[in-house]
């Protein structure tokens, strides 16, 4: 009873069907193998593992937590100072068209005489003052690029922006 290779019949024919696969069909599907590979390690690396830089810890995302303070004006010496509004806090996005930046800042605003400090800060504000400034002040800040914050000369200029058009409301 032993077995012969004659009687077995699979009824496959290998050569019919392809039989072995050339060495060029295995190469070139390695290649696209690793290449596929080497694309998601990359995506993982560059969406997940990539060490972020400094500045992208200066990015902020939240809620304001300050509330709108008024102080009373503080003479020094032969200076006079005016009224002092303190805004809440601003986060906006800047122009920066490489990536998204946001500024985080808080501003002390001073006025000339008392009743506009208690227009600024009232809450039934009926000419919007507060809603004006704050307006103003992030229409001159969102048209800014991160770098211009670096430079003390442009921060000058910024603020000379802003005094002026609040100046003319």
């Amino acid at each position: 009873m032993a077995w012969e290779e004659e009687n077995i019949d699979t009824g496959v024919n290998l050569e019919e069907i392809g039989g072995r696969r050339s060495p060029i069909k295995l190469i070139i599907m390695g290649v696209i193998a690793l290449a596929v590979l080497g694309g998601i390690g990359y995506a993982v690396w560059l969406f997940f593992l990539k060490p972020k830089p400094a500045e992208d810890s200066e990015k902020l995302i939240g809620e304001p937590t300050e509330q709108v303070e008024t102080q009373t004006p503080q003479p020094t010496g032969s200076d006079t100072v005016g009224y002092k509004v303190s805004l809440e806090r601003f986060i906006m996005n800047l122009a920066d068209r490489d990536e998204p930046r946001y500024l985080q800042t808080t501003m002390v605003l001073e006025v000339d005489n008392q009743e506009l400090q208690a227009n600024l800060t009232a809450e039934a504000d009926p000419k919007l003052y507060m809603v004006k400034t704050r307006d103003i002040i992030n229409d001159v800040l969102r048209t800014k690029v991160a770098q211009q914050f670096n430079d003390p000369d442009t921060i000058k200029e910024i603020r000379k922006e802003l005094v002026f058009r609040l100046n003319s409301v």
